[in-house]
């Protein structure tokens, strides 16, 4: 049953993130990339209010699928050349972690909605125009969700 339910899961988020979206992102290919850009509220805001293109996964630092995604994401940019960003979001009560306030996380929660972690999100021109969990992906699942996104 526990199997199933995990199929269910992947099955219900690969149709989130399928969803309705027509266009294709203009990401540019970055041969220099080694790994995914792992990035701050405040530049999670410019790029939504750059009305750029990108791809972001959210993570809770406590959380093992989120964990599990990191080197997943890695592989994929080495592969791929094109860039994966990362916002993690971190207990207060953790030590030894960037400064996260309840103000980070409300701002993150505004711009990335959805309470699973990992989630990516798929963004065009500053809004998200799908988004869908990610956690037990295989790196050809995270391959192929991506690259249905990119021009």
């Amino acid at each position: 049953m526990k199997g199933m339910t995990k199929w269910l899961a992947l099955a219900a988020s690969s149709a989130l993130l399928s969803g309705c979206f027509a266009s294709q992102l203009s990401i540019t290919p970055n041969e220099e990339l080694t790994d995914y850009i792992v990035i701050s509220v405040d530049e999670l805001e410019q790029l939504m209010g750059d009305d750029a293109d990108f791809i972001i996964v959210k993570s809770l630092s406590t959380c093992i699928y989120c964990q599990q995604l990191k080197p997943i994401m890695t592989e994929f940019v080495q592969n791929e050349s094109l860039p994966i960003y990362s916002i993690t979001i971190y207990s207060i009560a953790e030590e030894n972690h960037p400064e996260t306030t309840p103000g980070d996380y409300q701002t993150i929660s505004s711009l990335l909605e959805g309470n699973s972690y990992p989630t990516m999100y798929v963004v065009d021109n500053g809004d998200v125009v799908a988004y869908g969990g990610v956690g037990g992906y295989t790196i050809e699942q995270f391959t192929e969700t991506v690259l249905r996104y990119i021009d």
